[in-house]
């Protein structure tokens, strides 16, 4: 069964105990990403989860690896534009363990200012992978310029001459303006006795603070635009995109197989006509980018450069035939039956069930069973993917990055 509580200073608390799980996942989600700084913090939520891990007023860095390798080396976390993540797997004998040394992270990390200085550069050497890699720039570029001026289209990691500018001080603010109650949420899945959790999640976690003070999501406007970005490579990177839903949305169920019919799935009709039937890409999927008030559908391809206007047309020309002649019934069939394979497969582990709760909290306000998910799937009818398709595709309304050997 799963529960939900709140500690003392309002963090909420997600739990689901499966006894003789040998595995027990536990993570500690922080609303703090991207999309919450200024034009100034940018970069700040991704330097502060790194600095996490660098030493607290007790451990040092190595020490931290230490009791990570001792618990089994699956000590991970990641920053997004919403929400930050701390997680870990470990034997169920060790989950407070684990509690512990990531309320130990989270609460007491000293950020020294050689070790700042340090891991600036490997935050450095991180965007310079993530520029020489078309595939991550073409979807950063365009997410940027579609909102424009407003954090959801900051780059997550910042940009280097904003990371180099930071100073121990400003992070250490930043983390105490977000790191409070009303902005975590933990969650444990594993087998463990639910009044000793909350003993050890109150004794953890019950000296942040209450209430937080940092800023609040706001809702970007779209803005159409078209990007033509050349790079001294062979191939051409594209993305296209188009204004769609947010991710609390009730019609999510509606895009996810619409998604895996147009191009989310090896099966789609993209990949299908574009990789398998014609040879135009090498790689063509699609893919939904949901956040709190605003969301893109976007269509990632890669060609050559030769192709690419043959790519655009064709990409172009599935949309405009999947609006006119709806998915058929034997395409609904599949997708319903890929998705539900992929719910099923989804729940297969305590770190996989941890994280779909959490994302359900923060998406939707409250937590989905996958019975309910299920039969929301499995309801959803022609008619409404169709009214869907011709929402949303519009070719009117789409925004274009193309990176690579372009002449443009």
């Amino acid at each position: 069964m799963i529960t939900e509580k709140k500690l003392k200073n309002g963090i909420r608390v997600i739990y689901e105990r499966i006894p003789r799980a040998c595995v027990a996942a536990f993570g500690v989600w922080v609303e703090a990403g991207s999309a919450y700084e200024r034009k100034r913090e940018n970069g700040m939520s991704h330097m502060i989860e790194h600095m996490m891990f660098k030493g607290t007023k007790k451990r040092s860095a190595k020490e931290i690896a230490d009791v990570t390798a001792m618990l089994g080396g699956n000590l991970n976390a990641y920053t997004g534009k919403e929400c930050t993540a701390y997680y870990v797997r470990t034997p169920s004998g060790q989950l407070y363990e684990a509690m512990e040394l990531i309320s130990d992270m989270l609460r007491n990390s000293v950020f020294d200012e050689d070790t700042l200085r340090t891991e600036k550069q490997v935050v450095l050497d991180e965007i310079r992978m993530y520029d020489d890699s078309c595939e991550d720039m073409v979807h950063e570029k365009l997410q940027k310029q579609v909102w424009k001026k407003h954090p959801l289209g900051y780059i997550i990691s910042g940009k280097k001459k904003g990371v180099r500018r930071f100073t121990r001080e400003e992070l250490l603010n930043f983390r105490e303006a977000y790191y409070a109650g009303d902005r975590m949420v933990i969650c444990a899945v594993g087998q463990f006795q639910e009044e000793e959790l909350l003993e050890e999640l109150e004794k953890y976690f019950g000296a942040f603070p209450n209430v937080s003070c940092g800023q609040i999501l706001t809702k970007p406007e779209y803005c159409r635009c078209e990007m033509w970005k050349r790079r001294d490579i062979e191939q051409v990177h594209l993305d296209m995109a188009f204004p769609c839903i947010c991710s609390g949305s009730e019609e999510r169920y509606i895009f996810a197989l619409a998604n895996s019919i147009l191009g989310g799935s090896v099966s789609s009709r993209l990949f299908q006509r574009i990789r398998e039937e014609s040879g135009m890409a090498y790689s063509i999927y699609s893919y939904g980018s949901s956040f709190r008030y605003a969301g893109l559908w976007q269509i990632y391809a890669a060609t050559n450069s030769d192709r690419l206007n043959e790519v655009l047309f064709s990409i172009q020309e599935a949309i405009r035939r999947l609006k006119e002649d709806g998915v058929t019934e034997e395409e609904l069939y599949q997708a319903k039956r890929e998705l539900r394979s992929e719910l099923i497969m989804g729940n297969e582990t305590c770190q996989s069930r941890m994280e779909g709760y959490v994302k359900s909290l923060l998406c939707c306000g409250r937590i989905l069973s996958e019975e309910e998910t299920e039969q929301r799937l499995m309801s959803v009818s022609r008619g409404e993917i169709s009214s869907f398709l011709n929402r949303y595709l519009d070719i009117e309304q789409m925004s274009l990055c193309v990176m690579g050997n372009v002449g443009r």
